[in-house]
């Protein structure tokens, strides 16, 4: 079931904003994961230093996901919500 805010001026459906991540999330951290494995592999073992990218890594998907882009609310299209 999905809810639908209102907007009480107007009484038209407002979409609610989705919290699916946008195809450029998935890239740049499909992006950012590929260079940690190409630094695991150069550095041969689990050490602190790919640790500490790892943590870099995870904090970037966070950050950018929770961050919307500017060009669309949310940072995926919203939801098209029919008409009551």
């Amino acid at each position: 079931m999905t809810t639908v805010a209102t907007s009480e001026a107007t009484q038209t459906p407002v979409p609610e904003k989705s919290w699916v991540p946008t195809n450029k999330w998935f890239a740049a951290v499909a992006t950012s994961l590929a260079a940690f494995f190409v630094s695991w592999i150069e550095a041969g073992e689990l050490n602190k230093q790919i640790l500490i990218a790892l943590v870099g890594v995870i904090t970037g998907a966070i950050v950018t996901w929770l961050v919307p882009n500017a060009d669309t609310p949310g940072g995926v299209p919203l939801k098209k919500v029919k008409p009551a």
